[in-house]
């Protein structure tokens, strides 16, 4: 006895509603295990579409007509008295639904290089084949086009784009229900060209009160839409500045500048469909003389100010890089890093970004968008096609060194000190006994900044200490107090305090070891240029504080090596740095207390011979634009540039301007209004001390794409007149070819092609116009900066005639079968259409039966091949054109040759067994209609439909049949063809066999035995209905008859034999006959033997006598 065991699992189940589901599983147990079976939960009954089986221990589900409510588990729970099993598995049934768009595909607009994603939503089961089609071929998967398909969501992204997709969009899904499309309208449209400034917003230093103009000259297709910001404001036109805008250029002026409203950035940006640039300059106070070699009313337009001076390695800031129109998300280029700030220091955070249009930058703090408050800003700026961001939070600030607690005696000096950062925007104040302290004379505050770092101190001394050396008065006992110091700026404040005890006897002050409160910095300057480092120690006693250089002491050198201490400052300078100078440096105090060191490295450039950082570049202008050739340029000592066009050295004048910046690292040529003459060759010459460098550039002019001012027109003209087609095209130096219906035009006798320069007018002359000139003229225009075209139709029209025939139809009689053809010749002007009828009706031409034919320019035909009686009738032939039509017509006639009737096919005698079925048939020949009668021993054949069919199988031929004979169906059988012409007459006999009898023989073979070459006749005789087949056979094998030495023969009345002539010792074996038909056979059996030929010996050779 044994627990029901599954040998077998269910295996996952998919099905169509409606189709039916079968699952079997073989499972053993001891006694025969029950089996239940269960779909989601639900007991499966016996119904008359289910059936439960159980053969053998295999155990059968089926379900005929599934539903899709069935989806789910199926289970089997076999069980027996020794225990329990269950198994189970998915089942899935599936509604076939038809496939159906649930959202369609929607019309499209793009630009060349975008990126096109087209969606569509699909509803059927199951699930569909989905193909996309653009203008029809089909899309395939490649490096630009990604098809991708989830759930019912089907998509296409096409990056990179171009004008070829333009067209109809069809997505088609197909699933075994059915099939769907949706088409929509895709458009690409050209990419345009982006905005670009051709001359850039210069950086500006202005006397308050003076008038301040900002111009810069654009391009761009479609015309880009400009707007101005001054401060990351936008700006449009008021009484106090004013915005005049043409094709070209935008000019802002500021009619009286006002540092406090206009000091900062001011940004033009431009833009337009294909994409967006800025340009950015700077407005600050003026302050001193500028470097420039011409000055505007604003003082040195395009000149950049000291404190603007770029590295080497940036860009000017008025030569900022397009920025294409964004297609892809933003990617952050430079991301912002961990930072650690000093308490009362600023913080910053700085991120780059590309320069694209419509990125918007977001600061979260925590997860919470930052409030930009005073103490926290976002600084922007556009480098070279790229954003930085900064996010600039100002911290509170907080004291390096505190003032301490002091002890003053009456009558000498007493020295508040603290220090803070060096930080824009952080104020002190000084209070004593919490009201802030009247700065007069005899107290004062000294403000002194050390390497980076601000020293604040409060004196007070004697009245008269500030005037002359005597002293007369000292601290007095109402300094005594409680002083502090607040310092503060936007984000908060630090405040201090300590206490002036005023004394007759100062006590010894404890000993302190030096402290630097102010550190040495790193540095790094030129050969010869003057390096000072600077540090402060506090101490006491007054440490001793000793300098050294990459770790010697260094020692004083006059004019070289300046050591100096003021006021608890140290000092070391080095007047004219040299490569020796450089290294690390260090200040070491010291003093009974103890010991300090700082240490710093000096780094000291070499002289340097001038490169180009920025060489200058290529320009295409167009005469009368603004020409500004730009370079930078590098070396020590600095170089200075001289500029030269074809070898002559530019100088500044009314029309040019030679420029560089303070720092004499940035140069430019600016041309306001560029002449012919400037075109050319252009070369740069850096020099200085140490050597010399040369850029060159090329100017030439702008190609312009020609432009059709004024297109070709469609026009008219008679034959024999003259054609003239006319454009006008403007560009530069266009190349013009004409072509008609897409063929190139050459001039030649009737083709002459003109230009005229001055008009800038193009023209075709096509002299005595004929037909063949009508059709599609096209003049294309083109150079390398493009190519445009104009089109238009000319029609060359002629006399009009009304069509005449010439040589009309004439009646005509032909014979069955024979051929004849009807001809006209018809004059007219356009030639005329010709159109044949009969009887009224279009003439049906199958090119076979009738043919219709134009056999010369006026001259039309139709033939009639192998003629019919239908073919009688009137022929009518139309001719017509514009100006008219006109008709003629004759008769045909077709005369019938009777012939009479003949039989092809004759009948032919016939037996056959009783039940059978016989058939006779007949093929007559001769004129129709032809009458067929069938007779039985002279009398007609009685046609019943049943047991006898007549029937005609067309082209003359013709069948008698009759089914399930009789002995009654016996007798002579003819067929008689009649028509007009005469009559024909064929018979036959058919006879029915009597029930048909297996085969037996009446006479069996016989052995036989003969002498060599002697005949050996073999005979048997047979019978059997119907007659039997014979078949000869030796040793199992047929005989192979040849007539010639093997003969078989039927003899008659059943009797066959089998004659070997001239017999053989090789005929010698066991001969059988057989006899069949279909009732069955009979064999009979017998051997031959051929005997030798005896004779007596005889000798060839006698004996003969020896010696």
């Amino acid at each position: 006895m044994a627990k029901p065991a599954f040998q077998s699992d269910i295996a996952p189940i998919h099905l169509t509603e409606g189709d039916s589901l079968q699952t079997k599983l073989l499972i053993t147990g001891d006694p025969t295990p029950f089996v239940k079976w269960y779909i989601n939960n639900q007991l499966v009954c016996p119904t008359e579409d289910t059936e439960i089986i159980n053969v053998d221990g295999v155990y059968s589900l089926t379900i005929h007509g599934v539903t899709a409510d069935m989806t789910g588990k199926i289970k089997c729970v076999a069980y027996n008295k020794m225990g329990e099993v269950t198994t189970e598995g998915d089942l899935k049934v599936v509604a076939p639904i038809p496939v159906e768009f649930e959202t369609s595909l929607c019309d499209a607009t793009c630009r060349e290089g975008d990126t096109l994603k087209l969606k569509a939503v699909l509803l059927g089961e199951p699930t569909p084949e989905v193909s996309w089609y653009v203008n029809g071929k089909k899309l395939e998967e490649t490096q630009n086009i990604k098809i991708h398909a989830e759930k019912g969501t089907y998509t296409v992204t096409i990056k990179d784009i171009t004008c070829d997709y333009s067209g109809k969009v069809v997505c088609e899904a197909v699933n075994e229900y059915g099939k769907a499309s949706s088409e929509a309208m895709l458009l690409v449209l050209p990419r345009g060209e982006p905005p670009d400034f051709l001359e850039w917003l210069s950086n500006v230093r202005a006397r308050q009160g003076s008038k301040v103009v900002h111009k810069v000259v654009f391009t761009g297709d479609p015309k880009p839409t400009l707007t101005w910001y001054i401060n990351n404001k936008e700006i449009t036109s008021s009484s106090e500045i004013s915005i005049v805008t043409d094709d070209k250029t935008s000019i802002l002026t500021i009619n009286s500048f006002n540092p406090e409203l206009h000091v900062g950035e001011i940004i033009c940006k431009a833009e337009n469909d294909a994409g967006e640039v800025s340009c950015t300059a700077n407005m600050v106070t003026y302050t001193s003389e500028m470097f420039s070699e011409s000055e505007s009313e604003a003082q040195a337009e395009e000149v950049i100010a000291d404190d603007m001076t770029l590295t080497d390695d940036e860009s000017l800031r008025d030569e900022l890089q397009r920025t294409p129109t964004p297609v892809m998300a933003p990617k952050f280029i430079t991301k912002i890093k961990d930072s650690r700030a000093k308490r009362g220091h600023e913080a910053i955070f700085e991120c780059v970004v590309p320069d694209t249009k419509g990125v918007v930058c977001k600061w979260l703090k925590d997860g919470k968008e930052i409030e930009l408050i005073a103490r926290i800003r976002v600084q922007t700026r556009t480098i070279e096609g790229h954003t930085t961001q900064e996010l600039i939070i100002v911290m509170a600030p907080k004291f390096i060194t505190k003032i301490k607690d002091s002890r003053a005696k009456r009558g000498h000096e007493a020295i508040f000190e603290c220090v803070v950062p060096d930080t824009k925007g952080v104020v002190c104040k000084w209070l004593k006994d919490g009201k802030e302290i009247e700065l007069i004379a005899r107290i004062r505050v000294q403000t002194r900044t050390i390497e980076g770092h601000t020293t604040q101190e409060l004196i007070i001394v004697s009245e008269t200490q500030t005037k002359s050396i005597d002293i007369s008065e000292d601290v007095r006992p109402e300094d005594a107090g409680t002083y502090t110091v607040i310092v503060e700026n936007l984000a908060g404040r630090d405040v201090c305090e300590a206490t002036l005890t005023v004394v007759e006897q100062l006590e010894k002050l404890p000993d302190r070891a030096p402290e630097f409160i102010v550190q040495l910095q790193d540095k790094t300057i030129k050969t010869s240029d003057k390096a000072t480092f600077e540090c402060k120690v506090v101490g006491e006693p007054q440490p001793n504080v000793v300098w050294y250089h990459n770790n010697k002491v260094l020692e004083e050198h006059a004019k070289e090596v300046i050591i100096e201490s003021e006021e608890g400052v140290q000092r070391l300078v080095i007047t004219s740095a040299e490569i020796k100078h450089e290294g690390k440096y260090s200040c070491v105090a010291e003093n009974v207390a103890g010991s300090c060191r700082t240490e710093a490295t000096l780094s000291v450039k070499a002289p340097l011979a001038p490169t180009f950082t920025r060489s200058l570049t290529d320009h295409a202008i167009s005469i009368g634009d603004q020409l500004i050739l730009f370079c930078s340029v590098k070396g020590y000592p600095q170089p200075v540039v001289e500029f030269y066009h074809e070898s002559v050295r530019l100088t500044s004048s009314q029309r040019m301007s030679i420029e560089h910046d303070a720092s004499n690292t940035h140069w430019r040529v600016l041309i306001k209004e560029s002449v012919e003459e400037d075109l050319g060759k252009y070369r740069a010459v850096a020099k200085n001390a140490i050597g010399a460098a040369i850029s060159e550039s090329t100017v030439y002019r702008r190609s312009v794409v020609p432009t059709i001012e004024q297109g070709l027109k469609s026009t008219t003209v008679k034959e024999s007149e003259e054609i003239l087609m006319e454009v006008k095209i403007s560009g530069t130096q266009p190349e013009v070819t004409w072509y008609k219906d897409d063929k190139l035009i050459t001039e030649d006798a009737s083709h002459i092609i003109r230009r005229d320069e001055t008009t800038h007018t193009y023209s075709l002359v096509v002299k005595q116009a004929t037909s063949t000139d009508t059709g599609t003229y096209m003049v294309r225009a083109s150079n390398v900066a493009g190519s445009v075209e104009s089109t238009a139709e000319v029609t060359v029209t002629t006399s009009v005639e009304k069509p005449t025939f010439t040589q009309e139809l004439t009646s005509t009689e032909v014979k069955i079968s024979e051929t004849t053809t009807l001809s006209v010749t018809v004059a007219g002007t356009p030639a005329p259409e010709v159109i044949w009828k009969k009887d009224g009706q279009p003439v049906a031409i199958d090119d076979t039966h009738i043919i219709s034919k134009k056999e010369s320019e006026q001259r039309y035909s139709i033939t009639i091949q192998s003629a019919r009686a239908e073919d009688a009738g009137r022929y009518t032939c139309e001719a017509k054109n514009v100006a008219g039509s006109v008709e003629c017509s004759a008769n045909v006639a077709i005369i019938k040759t009777m012939e009479a009737p003949h039989f092809t096919e004759m009948l032919k005698p016939v037996q056959i067994m009783e039940k059978e079925t016989v058939k006779l048939s007949v093929t007559v020949g001769g004129t129709t209609p032809i009458k067929v009668e069938w007779f039985k021993d002279d009398k007609p054949v009685e046609i019943d439909n049943v047991h006898t069919i007549v029937k005609d199988e067309g082209s003359g031929h013709y069948t008698l049949t009759i089914h399930d004979t009789k002995v009654t169906d016996v007798g002579k059988y003819s067929c008689k063809a009649t028509n007009v012409a005469g009559e024909a007459r064929t018979e036959a006999t058919v006879h029915i066999a009597k029930q048909a009898s297996a085969p037996q023989f009446t006479e069996f073979l016989r052995p036989v035995q003969v002498k060599e070459t002697e005949t050996v006749k073999l005979s048997v005789t047979v019978t059997g209905a119907p007659q039997p087949k014979v078949e000869w056979f030796k040793d199992d094998k047929p005989v192979e008859i040849d007539n010639v030495h093997v003969i078989s023969k039927e003899e008659g009345s059943g009797q066959f034999t089998l004659t070997i002539q001239d017999s053989k010792v090789t005929d010698i074996g066991k001969y059988s006959c057989r006899a069949s038909n279909v009732a069955g056979e009979a064999t009979t059996e017998a051997s031959v033997h051929i005997a030798k030929e005896s004779s007596a010996p005889q000798f060839t050779e006698f004996l003969k006598p020896m010696k």
